[in-house]
């Protein structure tokens, strides 16, 4: 669902949305309505697209070699990202809620 594409991408629903048409007009997806809950959609890969993650799973052992850094470096860079991330969120959101009606 677009949902949990919004949650693990961290991109909002307003810049997926024109991504997720884009692949399906590739025929890489398809977008359906939820059995369970008619204003969620569910994303599907095609054949194609399936085809094509394939070929993307060999991506990041290709950047490691193009990298100067070892394995546990790469994990502590994206631990410290993934704590910055939560905490400048944390910090927009503290931000929002002290907006004045």
């Amino acid at each position: 669902m677009i949902k949990n594409l919004v949650e693990r991408t961290r991109f909002d629903a307003g810049t997926l949305t024109p991504l997720l048409k884009r692949l399906g007009d590739k025929s890489l997806l398809t977008q359906k309505k939820s059995k369970q809950d008619s204003r969620q959609r569910v994303i599907e890969l095609t054949n194609a697209g399936r085809d094509l993650r394939s070929q993307a799973s060999s991506i990041p052992d290709k950047l490691m070699c193009r990298i100067d850094i070892s394995r546990e470096e790469a994990v502590l860079l994206k631990s410290l990202s993934e704590k910055l991330f939560v905490q400048l969120l944390d910090d927009e959101t503290k931000s929002i809620e002290n907006i004045p009606s």
